[in-house]
């Protein structure tokens, strides 16, 4: 099978299919007429102004012109539509498409923006879409006034503040009084060296049963503002006879921890002897049978590893910021996390959240610092957008992340089961919920 051209000489060659016969030679192909002989009609002149021809705006395209030949620079009334078409945004295109399928012709606009000369693009007033008034910020959206209804279950616990920070000198009593109407039942108090003990000793007589002291030695001492410092061996035998005075109204012995952030602890020494520091007050919760409220920043891995070779049993890692597949490990070993409002700001925050349990997760509030808002004091009462938050991130309700962060917290202290008796005691129709979901009040711990 072989292809030959056919045609008359000056007419488009065409080509078919034609048998090779044994000893005929093959037909002389037709050669196309040369440039020259070729005829081109004179062009016409055009006319002085577009609108010239009888006032139209295609006054060029009504001249006669040969039929068959295509002037310079025309691209026809489908070229035009091609060209017009891509110039419309996809939502548009989207919609021509979908009409010109369903009758079979061209939009009336469309029609009539082809019919504009070319050279001529269409011009569209950007429309500017109106303004929308700026989000409120997360704090805002989450409220901390008491929902309707809360009364009836049990009250929130924060586990982890400084109350005896200078934030809190003038205001003490109206910020505790915010957080008995935010429904928060118990302040679990943590001090950092050995000058705050008293005080929060003090308050904890003033607030009985409502402000509970922990005593312990921070790894990072702030002793002034001007010169934080890794914490030492001797700060530890400073603190140490005070904790053994008031032992028996302990409820935890904190805030104490490890701090690898390099200008703190920026050699080996320095983190060993945190280490060892750490090391000696484990050893003095597991004496006196009480917990731990643990400090970890920039130190989540070593600190959950040396709690677990000292046998440490009831911790809380409050504001952990390591990795969640780091705190499985502390699930894992029985170790409770405690979330501050600041998790509205932090996606690691949210992040560890998503991963625990919330059978591992308490409230804290780590006031003065941690809240909702950057460079703004925290609050106890703030301890309800956290649970609002967490909730959010777990997708289940409010009140659930109330109830079981609770329990979570008289588990992990124990020595919250008399304060428990007394809030039951004071509100009866909430122990008898209590009793009827659990058969006694003590299922709840």
């Amino acid at each position: 099978m072989r292809w030959v051209r056919t045609g008359k000489e000056g007419s488009v060659p065409t080509v078919r299919p034609a048998a090779r016969a044994r000893g005929r030679p093959p037909a002389a192909r037709p050669r196309a007429p040369a440039r020259s002989d070729r005829t081109s009609p004179s062009l016409p002149s055009p006319p002085s102004s577009r609108c010239s021809a009888l006032g139209s705006p295609l006054g060029e395209s009504l001249l006669p012109w040969p039929e068959g030949l295509r002037r310079p620079g025309h691209r026809g009334p489908a070229g035009r539509r091609r060209a017009l078409f891509q110039r419309q945004p996809p939502s548009s295109r989207f919609k021509l498409r979908r009409e010109i399928a369903e009758t079979g012709k061209m939009l009336p606009s469309l029609e009539r923006s082809c019919t504009r000369p070319t050279g001529n693009p269409i011009r569209r007033r950007r429309k500017v879409p109106p303004r929308v008034p700026r989000p409120q910020s997360s704090a805002a959206r989450l409220s901390v006034e008491k929902p309707a209804g809360v009364a009836m279950g049990l009250g929130l616990v924060d586990c982890h503040c400084h109350l005896s920070a200078t934030d809190f000198d003038n205001d003490l009593d109206d910020v505790l009084e915010k957080a008995r109407k935010a429904n928060v039942m118990a302040l679990v108090a943590v001090a950092e060296h050995a000058g705050e003990f008293e005080r929060i000793m003090q308050l904890s007589e003033r607030y009985n049963g409502f402000i509970l002291p922990c005593l312990g030695v921070h790894p990072v001492q702030e002793l002034s503002p001007e010169k934080p410092r890794s914490v030492t061996l001797k700060d530890l035998d400073v603190a140490l006879p005070i904790i053994e005075k008031y032992k028996d109204r302990l409820l935890a012995i904190g805030e104490v921890g490890l701090d690898f952030t390099p200008r703190y602890a920026g050699t080996d020494e320095e983190k060993e002897e945190q280490r060892q520091v750490l090391i000696r007050q484990v050893q003095l919760a597991k004496r006196l049978n009480v917990p731990l409220n643990v400090h970890s920043r920039s130190a989540g891995r070593p600190t959950i590893s040396l709690l677990r070779e000292q046998g440490a049993e009831q911790v809380l890692l409050h504001a952990f910021d390591g990795r969640p597949s780091v705190a499985m490990e502390g699930v894992r070993a029985g170790y409770y996390f405690s979330i501050p409002p600041s998790i509205v700001r932090s996606g690691q925050k949210q992040k560890l959240v998503k991963q625990l349990p919330l059978s591992s997760i308490c409230l804290e509030t780590d006031s003065p610092a941690l809240g909702p808002e950057k460079l703004t004091r925290n609050e106890p009462c703030n301890i309800s957008i956290a649970a609002e938050f967490i909730a959010q991130v777990k997708g289940i309700s409010v009140e659930e992340v109330r109830e079981v962060t609770t329990r979570n917290a008289f588990r992990l202290f124990p020595k919250l089961q008399s304060l428990l008796q007394k809030e039951l005691q004071s509100h009866p129709l909430q122990a008898k919920s209590a009793q009827g979901s659990t058969g006694e009040s003590k299922g709840l711990l």
